[in-house]
């Protein structure tokens, strides 16, 4: 682009429309017009990543407003001339864009930074209305449904706190819905091939709507242990085991009589005679010692691993024996208040 850069807001400046900015075939841009527009961003802007239809829809976050590549937004659209459809003609001021609907935006790209035309939320409804392809409806459902909630949920669209939440170094993005595409791909590996694509696909769903997103690559990148971890304690199977599958179920190797539990302290049992013995637990005996699973530790692994969902059992469990931890050190706490001394000072006098 022609001139030199301003501050955000800065005041309108003559630009001429470079044919890289296009970055779609048929969209032609009239390159005898001198184009007016405000340079809206002068910094690089990281590029939020949607698709429609297969189709790349850039979008950007300026001054906490979303931003489209108008390129991108008249592709999807079936519109042809991109900069005819963004600044209508010359002789007709009516037909374009309103001059704050439209702007050149600094845009981070694989080959470097390069300015683009864009378009605000309220133009990108404008190049709606302009098209009568039957993508048109398509795209204002997908703009509606999909885009503009994914921002306002986890970019600054809305943020009258002041509260800053980065966008697009934040999400898992493509590389990370890979990485998790690939646990759901292991998880679902023991199904049989018939049914391998419809789990996958009903994991997929169960992922979106766990954590409230439309597609994977929205997931926040701090998430991705905890997406990994659902995909991974998902009870699919059950889901798809025909009914001589489901009747081995009843085959599991639960089996932890009393001598179980006895073997984590021996001295527990004490014999009275006549074919009786004390056992004596006490809240130690509770706890997982030296990295050894408890019996009921051991009964919720063979359930998961015969593919049922025991979460709610695990947290249960995990619940005990923390409050027995902290009950056990409060008492502990207590009793040394009770016993250690309170020192005074005073005088030898009062010693003697």
């Amino acid at each position: 682009m022609a001139g030199s850069t301003k501050q955000a807001g800065s005041s309108l400046k003559t630009k001429k429309p470079q044919c890289g900015n296009t970055e779609a075939s048929g969209n032609e841009i009239n390159f005898e017009e001198e184009i007016v527009m405000s340079n809206i961003s002068t910094e690089a802007n990281n590029v939020i990543p949607f698709r429609f239809e297969s189709k790349p829809v850039r979008t950007l976050l300026i001054d906490n407003q979303p931003w489209f590549v108008a390129a991108d937004v008249c592709a999807s659209l079936g519109i042809g001339n991109v900069s005819l459809a963004v600044n209508g003609r010359a002789d007709r001021e009516s037909d374009g864009l309103d001059e704050d609907e439209k702007g050149i935006a600094t845009v981070n790209t694989s080959s470097g930074s390069q300015e683009m035309l864009v378009v605000s939320e309220s133009g990108l409804y404008a190049l709606i209305f302009k098209s009568r392809k039957a993508e048109a409806k398509r795209f204002k459902k997908w703009v509606t449904a999909e885009v503009l909630p994914a921002i306002r949920k986890y970019g600054r669209y809305e943020d009258s706190k002041g509260v800053m939440v980065p966008m697009v170094d934040d999400l898992l993005g493509k590389s990370g819905a890979l990485r998790l595409s690939n646990v759901m791909r292991c998880r679902v590996a023991k199904l049989d091939a018939e049914h391998q694509r419809s789990a996958t696909a009903k994991l997929a769903s169960a992922v979106h709507a766990c954590f409230g997103v439309p597609r994977i690559e929205l997931i926040p990148r701090s998430q991705f242990d905890a997406a990994a971890n659902f995909v991974a304690n998902y009870a699919i199977e059950g889901e798809y085991l025909g009914k001589a599958n489901q009747n081995d179920k009843s085959a599991l190797e639960i089996h932890f009589p009393v001598q179980a539990l006895a073997k984590r302290r021996p001295e527990m049992v004490k014999l009275r005679g006549s074919n009786q013995a004390w056992l004596e637990v006490t809240i130690h005996d509770l706890r997982d010692l030296k990295g050894e699973s408890t019996p009921c530790e051991s009964i919720l692994y063979a359930l998961r691993e015969a593919g049922y969902n025991v979460d709610g059992a695990w947290w249960e469990l995990r619940t005990y024996r923390n409050k027995l931890r902290q009950l056990e050190s409060f008492v502990k706490g207590l009793g040394t208040a009770i016993e250690e001394p309170h020192r005074y000072a005073i005088s030898e006098e009062e010693a003697a």
